[in-house]
């Protein structure tokens, strides 16, 4: 499975999107699922399954505006990852990150 990959910016005029907190995308990675070496390990929410403990109250997937749904669930990724310190997310299976 693969892990869209982006980096947190600050104080740089580069970012693709900018919604509270910037960020550029890295590119995709192959997470071969090898248990103690994932490549993003913790899991800041999920909006695929609303019975997880992780669960984003926020959002379902809209796959039928899937362009818009991508640049909210990237925002809100960003800014959660922000929040605890991260440098890098990612967004793995859709709505996961």
């Amino acid at each position: 499975m693969a892990i869209i990959l982006f980096i947190k910016v600050q104080h740089f005029q580069f970012s693709l999107v900018s919604c509270g907190t910037s960020y550029s995308k890295l590119g995709c990675y192959k997470d071969k699922h090898t248990k103690g070496h994932r490549p993003l390990p913790h899991l800041l929410f999920t909006d695929r399954n609303p019975r997880s403990y992780k669960s984003s109250a926020k959002r379902r997937i809209d796959w039928e505006n899937l362009d818009t749904y991508m640049e909210d669930v990237v925002c809100r990724c960003a800014e959660q990852a922000n929040a605890q310190g991260y440098m890098f997310f990612g967004l793995q299976f859709y709505g996961m990150s």
